[in-house]
C-alpha cells in the first residue's frame, strides 16, 4: 500500500512539473517580439506604376502602403460624383481618381493621407483609379493647400492624356461652343484646336451662362476611352476678360429665308419683315445690330440668307456637327456676268467683294460712334452642307436644286472684314465642310480710326462671307423681277462675338 501511495505521489509531482514547463514555454512564446510592419509612403507616381493589369490589389507582406496628395476636385462645385475625389501630388506631376464607397467630405485644397493597403487599382476607360476605398481610410493632414496648374496647350493635353490624367492644367484664351449655358458636353476652342469639357447633371453652376470669350481656362484632365476631357471644378476656373462682350448667337432670331433686308414672301410687303436677332431684341436702338444688318452683296444683287433651327434628331444636312439651336446661314452669290470675270486674269472683280453675302456694322453719322472701343470680333462658322434647295425662298425657282458636290480642291469660303469703301482689312480662307472654324479680327477701333484720317469719311465695317470663285450652282429668283444668281459655298454661322474696351453708349 505504501508503495502505491508513493507511486501516486510521484506521478502527481511529475504532472505539476510538466505543466509548469509547458506554462514557461507558452510564456516565452507570448512574449516573443511581433513581426515588424514597414510603413511605405508612396508618391502618386509610384502608386500608379503598380497598375500593371486591369485590376491590382496593393498587398505585400510586412508593408503598409500610404499615399499623400492634395485634393484638386471641388465637392461644392458638384461637377464630379459625390463619391469621387481627384488627388494630385503637391508638384502636380501626377494625379489619381479616387472612388470611395460613400460620399466623402474632402474639400478642395485638403492635404490627404490615404491608407491603400489591400485596396484596388483598376484601369477603366483610359484612367487608373483607386476603387472602392473606405471613406475612413482618408485622413486630412492640412487644409488650404494649392496646386499650381500646368500652363499648356490643347494639343499637349491630347498627346499626354494618360500621363496627365488627374492633374490640373490651364490653357489660354479661347471660347466655348454650345448653347451659351454650362450644360452637357461643351467644346473649348483655341485657334484650330478643341477639347471637350463635361458638365455633370446637378453641378452647382449647371445651366448658368458661360462667358462669350475667356482669357483662360483651368481644369482637371480626365482621359476617356476615345479621347480626353478638361473638366472645370467651378466657374472660377473660367477667366472672363476685363472687357464688354456681346454675343450674337441667333437664339432670338426669327427663322426664315431672307434676301437683302427683307424676308422673301408671296406678299409685296417683304421689306416689313426684317431680320430680328438676339442683339436686336436686347439693344433695339443700336444701328450696329439694327434690322438692316444683313445687306446685299456689293454689286447690289439680292443676297440669300437663312435663319434655321436645328432640333434634336434633326435630318438637317448640318446636324452631324451642330447642336440644337438657331443658326445664321449665308449663301454667297453673284451675277453670272460678274462670276465670269473672276476667271479673267484682267478681271475687275474680287470674290470677297462680289461673290458673297455681308453683314453691315454701321457706325452712324452723328457724334456717337457705334463702334467706339470695338476691340475684336470673333466669328464661329463652318462650310455648310446645305444645298441650293435649302435656300429656295417662297416664289423662287431653282435651276440647280441639288448643287454640285463639294470639291476641296476648288471649293471653299472665306471670312473677310472690310469697309464700305472697298478696303479688305482681314481675311481667312477655308477649304472644308462641317468643321467649326474660329476667326478673330483684333484692334478694330484703332484700324478704323487710322483709316478715317484720310478724308474719305467714317468707315462702316462689313463681315463678309465670300465663296471661292467656283460656281456650285445657279438660282433663279423672281423677287422684284427675275434674277439669275451664281451660287458658291454656303456658310453656317454659330455665333458672332463683339468685344469692346468700354461699354458702348447704346448698351446703357
Amino acid at each position: 500500500m505504501t508503495k502505491i501511495k508513493n507511486a501516486k505521489f510521484c506521478l502527481f509531482w511529475a504532472a505539476i512539473t510538466l505543466t509548469g514547463l509547458m506554462a514557461c514555454k507558452k510564456d516565452k512564446q507570448d512574449t516573443a517580439p511581433a513581426q515588424k510592419v514597414e510603413t511605405v509612403n508612396m508618391s502618386i507616381t509610384d502608386l500608379k506604376a503598380k497598375s500593371t493589369s486591369a485590376a491590382v490589389t496593393l498587398t505585400e507582406t510586412g508593408k503598409l502602403f500610404k499615399v499623400k496628395g492634395i485634393v484638386i476636385s471641388d465637392k461644392i462645385g458638384k461637377n464630379i460624383d459625390a463619391k469621387t475625389a481627384v488627388i494630385a501630388q503637391a508638384d502636380n506631376a501626377a494625379g489619381i481618381i479616387v472612388n470611395f464607397t460613400a460620399a466623402h467630405n474632402l474639400s478642395l485644397g485638403d492635404e490627404v493621407e490615404l491608407g491603400v493597403s489591400n485596396q484596388k487599382l483598376v484601369q477603366q476607360n483610359g484612367e487608373i483609379i483607386l476603387d472602392g476605398i473606405p471613406v475612413d481610410s482618408a485622413k486630412t493632414t492640412a487644409t488650404g493647400k494649392t496646386v499650381t496648374p500646368k500652363q499648356t496647350t490643347i494639343a499637349d493635353i491630347i498627346s499626354n492624356k494618360a500621363a496627365w490624367d488627374g492633374t490640373l492644367v490651364a490653357v489660354g484664351e479661347g471660347l466655348f461652343t454650345g448653347t451659351g449655358k454650362y450644360h452637357g458636353t461643351l467644346t473649348y476652342t483655341i485657334g484650330t484646336t478643341s477639347i471637350q469639357s463635361e458638365i455633370a447633371g446637378g453641378a452647382a453652376f449647371e445651366n448658368t451662362d458661360y462667358p462669350g470669350l475667356t482669357t483662360g481656362f483651368t481644369g482637371i484632365v480626365r482621359a476617356t476611352k476615345d479621347g480626353v476631357l478638361l473638366n472645370i471644378r467651378n466657374t472660377d476656373d473660367v477667366k472672363k476678360p476685363e472687357t464688354f462682350v456681346y454675343v450674337e448667337d441667333f437664339s432670338g432670331a426669327k427663322t426664315g429665308i431672307y434676301t437683302g433686308l427683307g424676308t422673301i414672301a408671296a406678299d409685296a410687303d417683304i421689306y416689313d419683315k426684317l431680320i430680328t436677332t438676339t442683339l436686336t431684341n436686347t439693344y433695339p436702338n443700336s444701328p450696329i445690330f439694327g434690322t438692316g444688318w444683313v445687306r446685299n452683296n456689293r454689286k447690289g444683287v439680292t443676297a440669300i440668307n437663312r435663319i434655321k433651327t436645328i432640333t434634336s434628331g434633326s435630318n438637317d444636312p448640318d446636324a452631324s456637327f451642330t447642336t440644337a439651336k438657331n443658326y445664321y446661314c449665308a449663301l454667297p452669290t453673284s451675277t453670272p456676268f460678274v462670276f465670269s470675270d473672276f476667271s479673267d486674269p484682267n478681271g475687275r472683280f474680287t470674290a470677297w467683294e462680289y461673290f458673297c453675302t455681308s453683314i453691315g456694322l454701321f457706325r452712324g453719322a452723328g457724334e456717337d460712334d457705334n463702334l467706339k472701343g470695338l476691340k475684336s470680333i470673333t466669328v464661329v462658322c463652318a462650310g455648310s452642307k446645305m444645298k441650293i434647295a435649302d435656300f429656295d425662298p417662297e416664289g423662287a425657282v431653282s435651276k440647280d436644286a441639288t448643287m454640285t458636290g463639294f470639291d476641296p480642291g476648288k471649293d471653299g469660303f472665306a471670312v473677310n472684314f472690310g469697309t464700305n469703301v472697298g478696303e479688305n482689312l482681314y481675311a481667312v480662307n477655308f477649304k472644308d465642310q462641317g468643321v467649326w472654324q474660329t476667326v478673330k479680327f483684333d484692334s478694330i477701333a484703332d484700324k478704323l480710326a487710322a483709316l478715317d484720317k484720310d478724308g474719305k469719311g467714317r468707315r462702316d465695317l462689313y463681315i463678309t462671307f465670300s465663296s471661292a470663285p467656283s460656281q456650285r450652282g445657279t438660282l433663279f429668283t423672281n423677287l422684284n423681277g427675275e434674277w439669275e444668281l451664281a451660287v458658291g459655298t454656303p456658310v453656317i454661322i454659330d455665333k458672332i462675338i463683339f468685344e469692346f474696351t468700354e461699354k458702348p453708349f447704346w448698351a446703357k
